[in-house]
């Protein structure tokens, strides 16, 4: 049973990333970018928004962060058990997974991920419009 889920919910995610990548491409070219530069910022703008929403998620329900990923871990296979043991080691520090300093570490985490990728974006920006991309 955990391995099934381990699996639905990775095939879910990476779906879901591949999708969310594809409509920003579809805009990009609508926009009428061409198609490199709509393949490549439809790409960057995808994983962009996707990493935003995660983050966006570990700020406001951590607890639920915490959760799923127990969950998710349960059932693991062997390869992805060592980055779930290494998540337990560094957020949890043998606390409860509901405890307000896991929470707090989630929170942080999320923050962390949300201040990268805006710092990402705007690197990313400022590169392509040093080389007349844009």
């Amino acid at each position: 049973m955990g391995w099934a889920r381990w699996r639905r919910q990775s095939i879910v995610l990476s779906v879901g990333l591949v999708l969310l990548c594809a409509l920003c491409m579809v805009s990009g070219l609508l926009l009428k970018q061409s198609p490199p530069h709509a393949i490549l910022g439809g790409t960057l703008a995808g994983a962009w928004l996707g990493g935003m929403a995660f983050g966006s998620f570990e700020v406001v329900a951590p607890g639920a962060i915490l959760r799923w990923r127990r969950r998710v871990n349960e059932g693991a296979p062997d390869y992805a058990v060592g980055l779930g043991t290494f998540f337990d080691r560094h957020v949890l520090r043998g606390g409860a997974a509901d405890s307000r300093v896991a929470k707090a570490r989630t929170r942080t985490l999320g923050i962390v991920v949300i201040l990268v990728l805006t710092l990402e974006c705007a690197l990313f920006g400022l590169i392509f419009a040093l080389a007349g991309w844009l």
